[in-house]
């Protein structure tokens, strides 16, 4: 049985929606996701099942996307495809669907591939009233892409551990002086890094909904990442990818990565250029200073030996 928690109706954004907006995401969780969390993403199919005595003039297919739209924007749900007999197939992941189906007894597994890095939970009964279980002692959703897709034992919540180190960064790293920068810029320049980097689709719209996240947090977890590039044992295969997973989770990295001798040591040359990530002026500085400290002292030795020959 599928249920709604009573604070949804205090939820703050559930509050922001319009009254037909709200009964769309009442109806996606009710009646409209798998026990998985998952759908269909056809708003015109959803209008259907969601609103089947209201008239296309009042609510619309277009007025259904528009909410879809909304909760992906928010990061409540995922918009994601996946290829079916060689054609993409659009398809809807609840994010947090766990947190609202924490009392659920048992769950049937979906027919609709999950989004990357998603783990299900699934308990239901076979033949001859076998219970099976998959990851059912998990929290699920969204887990580090390193665990196996079925784990034997349940992993600690990290929720005290992420929220401790959010606190602290935001404490102790510098934050940039320069112009105000307007939510449209910083989702224009957010989108361009994460062409360049590599980040999933599925995170984008996750990190963009977080508006405490900044181009520099980015970069920082970036260069993190890149530090352990490689295929062995602690080491990280895909630095965007990765980089993307956590930035979703609101995991930053420790004030330390923002320094950008950092970015300049870690990141390839090819990436930087492309992200715009010069060499400071001071450090230009001092490789010149040096270059005319040897290039004098050059100088000054032939000037010696020349002097010295003449007498």
């Amino acid at each position: 049985m599928r249920t709604i928690a009573p604070e949804i109706f205090s939820d703050e954004f559930f509050g922001t929606l319009a009254l037909a907006e709200r009964v769309l995401w009442m109806g996606l969780l009710l009646i409209c996701a798998d026990d998985q969390g998952r759908l269909l993403d056809n708003s015109a199919m959803l209008r259907n099942h969601v609103f089947p005595f209201d008239d296309n003039n009042e609510i619309s297919r277009e007025m259904v996307e528009a909410g879809l739209c909304k909760f992906a924007h928010q990061g409540k749900i995922i918009r994601y495809s996946v290829s079916s007999n060689g054609s993409g197939k659009k398809l809807i992941q609840i994010s947090n669907w766990w947190r609202y189906q924490k009392s659920a007894s048992w769950m049937a597994a979906s027919k609709f591939p999950p989004p990357e890095g998603w783990i299900d939970r699934c308990r239901y009964h076979t033949g001859g009233n076998q219970i099976v279980e998959t990851n059912w002692k998990l929290p699920g959703g969204f887990l580090p892409s390193v665990l196996p897709s079925i784990l034997p034992t349940p992993l600690p919540s990290r929720e005290v551990e992420v929220k401790s180190r959010v606190e602290v960064d935001k404490e102790s790293r510098v934050e940039s002086i320069g112009k105000e920068v307007t939510d449209d810029d910083r989702v224009l320049t957010l989108t361009g890094i994460f062409k360049l980097i590599g980040i999933p689709q599925n995170y984008r719209n996750m990190i963009i909904s977080i508006p405490s996240i900044t181009r520099e947090d980015v970069l920082a977890e970036l260069t993190r990442n890149y530090s352990k590039k490689g295929s062995g044992k602690g080491k990280v295969r895909e630095p965007g990818k990765i980089t993307g997973m956590n930035l979703a989770r609101c995991e930053l990295p420790s004030a330390e990565w923002y320094d950008e001798k950092l970015w300049m040591t870690h990141l390839p040359p090819t990436l930087r250029a492309k992200l715009g990530i010069a060499v400071q002026s001071d450090e230009v500085d001092s490789d010149n200073q040096s270059l005319v400290a040897i290039r004098t002292n050059e100088v000054k030795a032939k000037v010696d030996a020349f002097l010295e020959g003449r007498s």
